[in-house]
């Protein structure tokens, strides 16, 4: 943590910060190797976030790794999430992203003083589930960008649906419709705990599918969930206005740089630059994308008035539907370079995952 990048916000529309602790006993949505280790100390956390509120934002501390192992039914995992939560009531903590349905009624019974926002990792989707969790009392739902932000006839629905606030992830670049969501997440979950962090060689799902999908597929980066700032119009007339920018683990230069494109509604350039992760680990550097990857923003002005009119849900992707395909073919460049540096790594490392032979 880092108070430049608060300073660095300050001629943004940003209001709110997220973020946490390296490793607490419920864990967050990123693996700790990757976030700074200076986050581990509790006088660093304590003077971040006085410095959050001093600059008039409030800061919101996330909780959103998905399964804490049973551990908040034991009388021992109790003490540890009250003993957690005291200190970040205390410090002057504005709020909280769970993704845990045990959290979020244990919350808002005794630390009141603390709004609660649903977790995208809980995948709300749909109003049924809004509704649901609205009814529990939750003060804001960070919506599941990976099967709502190019839906908007449900985005619809569900915002006439609901009195709650509704937050949108704007850049968070994951294959649409992903099928091994939950998965991952419980994965990035686990690993962000304490006494659950077990060495693992590889990031297997995210390697096996999403990276190797974009890789050799450059369509894979359009059909995706991201939001240009030129687009967020679009979600702002239908009622939509808090949206997300990740990851934790960005640079803070870059994350400043996100955080002035959406606040002025346009970026020329290479779109990576605001969809670009760093918060999984891969088989190349985020970096390397960047150099080797480019996506023209300005080829893709035109590109989501004709997903408003439509529903993908329900669509051969690829087979009726080329739309993503064409905007791919005039927007997308990938350097023969990085396509081969990762061909070499990944062969090896998946056989090295998938090898089930531990005599």
């Amino acid at each position: 943590m880092d108070n430049s990048l608060i300073d660095g916000l300050q001629d943004t529309n940003v209001v709110q910060v997220f973020g946490k602790m390296t490793n607490d006993c419920i864990g967050g949505g990123l693996e700790n190797h990757l976030i700074s280790k200076n986050t581990q100390s509790r006088d660093v956390f304590e003077q971040h976030v006085k410095h959050v509120r001093e600059k008039g934002l409030t800061f919101n501390y996330t909780f959103n790794a998905p399964s804490l192992m049973n551990k908040e039914y034991t009388l021992s995992g109790k003490r540890e999430i009250r003993e957690l939560l005291d200190y970040i009531t205390e410090v002057g903590v504005n709020e909280v992203t769970v993704a845990n349905y045990f959290l979020i009624d244990s919350i808002k019974k005794h630390y009141p003083e603390l709004d609660v926002k649903i977790s995208a990792t809980m995948q709300v989707d749909n109003l049924s589930k809004a509704r649901k969790f609205e009814d529990m009392g939750v003060d804001c739902i960070v919506l599941d960008p990976m099967q709502v932000n190019r839906d908007f006839e449900t985005l619809s629905a569900i915002r006439e649906g609901t009195d709650c606030d509704l937050e949108l992830i704007v850049n968070n670049n994951c294959l649409w419709q992903c099928p091994v969501l939950s998965a991952h997440q419980t994965f990035l979950g686990h690993s962000s705990q304490l006494g659950e962090n077990k060495e693992v060689s590889h990031d297997y799902i995210y390697i096996k599918r999403c990276a190797q999908e974009r890789i050799y597929n450059k369509e894979a980066w359009i059909i995706a969930d991201w939001i240009r700032p030129e687009d967020l119009h679009y979600y702002e007339k239908i009622g939509y206005d808090f949206f997300k920018i990740i990851d934790r683990a960005t640079p803070q230069d870059v994350m400043i740089k996100r955080a002035k494109a959406y606040s002025e509604r346009h970026f020329d350039g290479n779109l990576l630059e605001l969809i670009q992760h760093w918060g999984y680990r891969d088989l190349v550097k985020p970096e390397e994308y960047l150099d080797n990857i480019y996506v023209d923003n300005r080829k893709l002005d035109k590109f989501l008035k004709f997903i408003t009119r439509m529903n993908c849900r329900d669509i051969g992707c690829g087979t009726e539907c080329k739309h993503c395909f064409k905007f791919a073919e005039k927007s997308v460049s990938i350097k023969q370079k990085i396509v081969d540096k990762f061909s070499a790594a990944h062969s090896s490392a998946i056989k090295e995952i998938e090898y089930l032979n531990v005599e």
